[in-house]
């Protein structure tokens, strides 16, 4: 980090200022920016390689005073974890971050947001050329855009030359200043240069070679070898991507160490960049202009044949060079690049671009050149079965990234902001759309093609009207195939989401993203959905049928929305009562009470929206007298919808009431009691039971109960009976009884639901055995509510020998089941019942070995746990048996650790002796050479640690040390080292090889944080490095190296993570 003073000293601002076109503006801008103090507080400020970016911020520094305490880093990766807390602590902080990407921008924006009175941060970083949008929070610094302005630059430094001489710099540096000043520089020290003006860029060349004539002996073989390297943006050098290099070498027949002394000596001259893996050619002008000549001369004529000899990475990079190119000659190059994809997608579809590579490398075609990649693409996807649009899916491929799909949606969403390309983007999306084949991932295709419809938060510059009429073209144009699709994305419009998707990157194709469309005001806005909503119901109102019948159904769970905007009356009016089919009628019944009750709970009938009359007046002209058409209304609702409006309990018992008036009402009702849609019928049926003291529905609910119909209403019923009399009356328990004979899983249920008792286990351990697979699952209640507080330990102990037999003849959920009754029965006592062991053991030895579904491992690890002061050894043996087998979900399960360490402080020697016998196994303990099991040993206890260490030798303490804990600071501030550790510190000091083992195991599986962890690390080690154990302090040494590695390779990964 440098001061302002050290900060000028830099070479490129040496120079003396000159302004030009907006110049002056944009340090205007950046200044103010810094003195500020409301968000956004990070701008970025992108342009050109040499475009004067440095200078730009500079400028805006030193000529105000308040600026002076400015602070600046040369580049984003100066920004360490140390430095960030430290801005982050301050109460002000003033900051230039030279040598950022865009993402990284975002990166600095999205750490210090939060703060913006106390920290403002300009970032500078590259762009390619581009017409420039405007932005709060980032500014492209123009290019020159004239000659004058260039000479107004170069006029400083070259005032010895000669105006023709300048003129002709001006005119050959392609506006990048960098190699203008070199070129100035190069001009100046040769006398024969000084009076002959550059006539093209052979001159260019020539010139600047010069300036490393020691380095460059000659110009002519170094530039046949030097151009190569410039036809991508950069090239891979090594490891995984040295296969570019050879790719490069092979097509321009050069040996690859001829290029690779090329790209060293670019390097020395300051001619090149390069990275770990990576080479790049600066100045950016000069490597765009030798790839410009040399595509001209050597790639042009065999320009399909050169594309094909390149790996993906590098085609991809080389792509992103074309759009470097100015005007023109882009146009140029992208004419010749589109005939070569164009003649690779002849005759192929969209599934060419299936996999990962190719639909990479189109994407990033596509955004160099949208205007044929998108009508190429739309044409694929409109031609496209569904068969063809579902195989093209993306799923993640074993690379670390995703299969075709993900990179076509990204390639819309990115290119969608641009006006131009909307419709072919919206048309692609929508094909993505209709056999959308990631449901999961929330910024599909469907999500992005239903956003590009909201009229806010939506990431494009075409305004809400223009895009909205696509949209009802589509909903006009609707089928029963795609009529869900479009009805989301109008919903959508009418209640647009508190939160957008992703924002596309802030360059897409080398060019800046446009800023998004946005209403003028929050009326504007409330204006435009109103008349979405109007223009939606128009639309629906002309679909033909049964297209319209299907749109009505959708809409009635938006009822409350329409009503919110101001459409109620129009959506009304397209459920006229008289032409309603009965179930449409009930839908808009039970979303009509939902809203009125929604409206009058959260308003509390003080602030009642306007509407709230219209929603009332409606409901009412809906009423019915029929007391069984006022029964399925009620039950329609779910009870617990009603009970939020304080409504069910009373509605409920006055409907039960004039039921039993009327009791025959009740057995026209058998089918619809028995609907899914009869969502309430177990609670009416409930109410009922309590209510009918005389049994004056008695006869309709036996009926039902022997033929097992209106299932809901009879248990409702019998649960509803027993809740009034506190135990299920005889006669209902022998008609139980009865229908056990024929309907075995009904008595079941019933029995579960309305007999709790020693008769209610009896009749279900005499009838389960009958019951359809997986009988288990009706067991599972009998864990809550009454039944935990009533099963007495003998008739526990029954029903789990009732679970044993049903494992036995293939119920494989049948032990999960006893797992869930034990830890339920005993999860608030402090142990199990001794009589209840021997059946709470034979379950969890059998667990690992039957369904192993991972939500039942919680309860076998309690069971394990209730079972561990009754036998430690047995629970050592099950679990070490599952850590040592293979395959099982459970296995690596954290929880095992936990289990055996509870187990190990009963009985540790016994427990010592199950684990020691796995480790001396070959084929058992290679798990203790990979996992780790931290804490372990210590609950074991040194003493038992030692003596078995001691009888088996050295060999055996290697497999222990990598699980034991590492040494910490207590509350007082004192190092506290581990008891076992402590023993392998001192008493086993001298074996180096269990040490370095130990060693092994502190990350081993663990968590990699994924910024700067050495300044943490050194500060978390400093009270170990200094102890008076050497191992202590060797540990200590260790984490502190092991975290400056990782910072170095974090580093180098972000450096080159842009290039991938």
């Amino acid at each position: 980090m440098r001061y302002l003073r050290e900060w000028e000293r830099e070479s490129n601002l040496a120079n003396a200022w000159a302004d030009f076109g907006d110049r002056a503006g944009l340090v205007d801008r950046v200044a103010r920016h810094l003195l500020g103090r409301d968000a956004p507080n990070v701008l970025h400020v992108a342009g050109l390689s040499g475009i004067g970016k440095t200078r730009v911020a500079f400028e805006a520094c030193r000529r105000n005073e308040r600026l002076n305490g400015v602070f600046y880093l040369p580049r984003y990766t100066d920004l360490t974890l140390a430095l960030r807390r430290a801005i982050e602590a301050a109460d002000a902080v003033t900051l230039v971050v030279d040598e950022t990407s865009f993402s990284e921008f975002e990166q600095v924006r999205a750490l210090f947001a939060d703060r913006p009175a106390q920290v403002r941060i300009v970032t500078l970083g590259p762009a390619a050329r581009q017409r420039v949008h405007a932005h709060p929070d980032l500014i492209v610094v123009p290019e020159p855009q004239t000659e004058g302005e260039v000479l107004a630059v170069i006029r400083g430094p070259g005032q010895s030359l000669p105006e023709a001489v300048l003129q002709s710099i001006a005119a050959r540096s392609a506006h990048d200043l960098r190699l203008a000043l070199l070129l100035v520089e190069a001009t100046r020290r040769r006398p024969d240069f000084q009076t002959v003006p550059l006539l093209d860029f052979d001159g260019v060349w020539r010139r600047v070679t010069t300036l490393f004539s020691s380095h460059i002996p000659d110009p002519v073989a170094f530039r046949s070898r030097y151009e190569v390297l410039t036809v991508s943006v950069d090239v891979g050098v090594r490891d995984e991507y040295g296969d570019e290099l050879r790719a490069l070498a092979g097509y321009f027949g050069i040996p690859e160490s001829h290029l690779l002394d090329a790209l060293n000596v670019a390097e020395g001259c300051g001619l090149g960049v390069r990275t770990t893996r990576f080479f790049e050619g600066v100045p950016h002008a000069l490597a765009v202009g030798l790839f410009h000549d040399l595509f001209r001369r050597r790639l042009r004529d065999r320009l399909e044949e050169f594309m094909g000899r390149l790996p993906e990475r590098l085609l991809r990079r080389f792509l992103e060079r074309c759009q470097e190119l100015p005007g023109g000659l882009r146009e140029e190059v992208a004419d010749h690049v589109g005939r070569v994809f164009l003649n690779w997608l002849s005759g192929a579809g969209v599934t060419a671009l299936v996999g990962r590579s190719d639909s990479r490398v189109f994407q990033t075609w596509a955004e160099f050149d949208p205007t044929q990649g998108l009508a190429w693409l739309r044409r694929a996807a409109e031609a496209a079965s569904a068969e063809q649009l579902l195989g093209v899916d993306g799923a993640p491929d074993g690379s670390g990234g995703w299969r075709g799909r993900r990179q076509l949606v990204w390639l819309c969403q990115n290119l969608a902001g641009f006006a131009d390309h909307f419709a072919a983007c919206e048309a692609i999306l929508y094909r993505l759309a209709r056999y959308e084949t990631e449901p999961r991932i929330g910024n599909n295709g469907t999500a992005v093609w239903r956003s590009l419809f909201w009229p806010v938060l939506t990431p494009t510059e075409l305004p809400f009207d223009r895009r909205f009429r696509t949209l009802l073209t589509r909903l006009r144009a609707a089928s029963a195939d795609d009529l869900e699709l479009v009805l989301e994305a109008a919903f959508a419009v009418i209640d647009p989401p508190h939160l957008g998707l992703g924002m596309p990157p802030g360059m897409v194709g080398g060019r800046v993203t446009p800023q998004p469309w946005m209403p003028a005001s929050h009326e504007q806005l409330r204006e435009y959905r109103r008349d979405a909503a109007r223009q939606v119901l128009g639309a629906v109102a002309t679909l033909p049928e049964p297209v319209r019948d299907l749109a009505r159904r959708r809409l009635v769970s938006r009822i409350r929305r329409f009503g919110y905007v101001g459409a109620l009356d129009a959506a009304r009016g397209l459920f006229t009562t008289s032409s309603l089919p009965a179930d449409l009628r009930r839908e808009l019944v039970v979303e009509l009470d939902r809203t009125i009750g929604f409206h009058r709970r959260i308003d509390g009938g003080a602030r009642p929206p306007a509407h709230l009359p219209l929603l009332e007046q409606w409901r009412a002209d809906l009423a019915v007298d029929d007391l069984a058409t006022r029964i399925q209304d009620l039950t329609a609702h779910g009870y617990h919808d009603l009970w939020m409006e304080h409504q069910s309990d009373a509605l409920y018992e006055a409907l039960a009431e004039e039921l039993l008036t009327t009791p025959g009402s009740l057995a026209g009702l058998g089918d619809w009691l028995a609907a899914e849609a009869a969502k309430g019928a177990g609670a009416f049926g409930f109410t009922v039971g309590r209510r009918d003291t005389a049994g004056r529905c008695a006869e309709t609910v036996r009926g039902w109960l022997g033929t097992d119909a209106a299932r809901p209403f009879v248990l409702g019923y019998l649960h509803g009976v027993m809740a009034r009399t506190g135990d299920l009356p005889g006669d209902w328990a022998a008609e139980l009884d009865a229908v056990a004979a024929g309907h075995p899983e009904l008595a079941v249920i019933a029995t579960v639901t309305a007999d709790r008792g020693a008769r209610g286990v009896d009749r279900i351990l005499a009838v389960i055995g009958r019951v359809t697979p997986p009988a288990s699952r009706l067991l599972r209640q009998l864990a809550y509510g009454g039944w935990r507080e009533r099963l007495v330990e003998p008739d526990r102990v029954r029903v789990l020998d009732a679970l044993m037999g049903l494992r036995e003849t293939g119920d494989r959920a049948a032990v999960g089941v006893g797992l869930e009754l034990v830890a339920f029965w005993y999860h608030d006592a402090p142990g199990l019942d001794p009589t209840i062991v021997p059946a709470a053991a034979r379950l969890a030895a059998l667990a690992p070995t039957a369904e192993a579904s991972h939500d039942r491992i919680h309860d076998w690890h309690r069971v394990l746990r209730l079972l561990a002061p009754f036998d430690p050894q047995m629970v050592a043996e099950v679990v070490v048996g599952l850590i040592t087998g293979s395959g099982h979900d459970w296995r690596l399960d954290d929880g095992n650790v936990e289990v055996l360490a509870a187990a190990g402080r009963v009985a540790p020697r016994g427990v010592m002796n199950v684990i020691g016998a796995a480790i001396l196994d070959p084929a058992r303990r290679g798990i203790f050479g990979v996992d780790v099991f931290h804490g372990l040993f210590e609950a074991i206890g040194v003493a038992e640690v030692r003596r078995w260490v001691e009888a088996h030798g050295p060999e055996a303490l290697r497999w222990v040390a990598r699980h034991l804990d590492s040494p910490s600071v207590g509350p007082a501030g004192e190092v506290v080292i581990p008891a076992v550790t402590h023993w392998l510190f001192t008493d086993r000091e001298g074996d180096q090889e269990a040490f370095e083992l130990y060693l092994m195991g502190r990350h081993s599986g663990a968590f990699i944080a994924t910024d700067d962890m050495a300044d943490r690390t050194r500060a978390v080690m400093a009270p170990f490095t200094s102890h008076p154990l050497r191992r202590v302090r060797e540990w200590a040494e260790y984490e502190i190296r092991s975290a400056e590695q990782h910072t170095d390779w974090l580093r180098r990964e972000n450096e080159e993570d842009e290039r991938l």
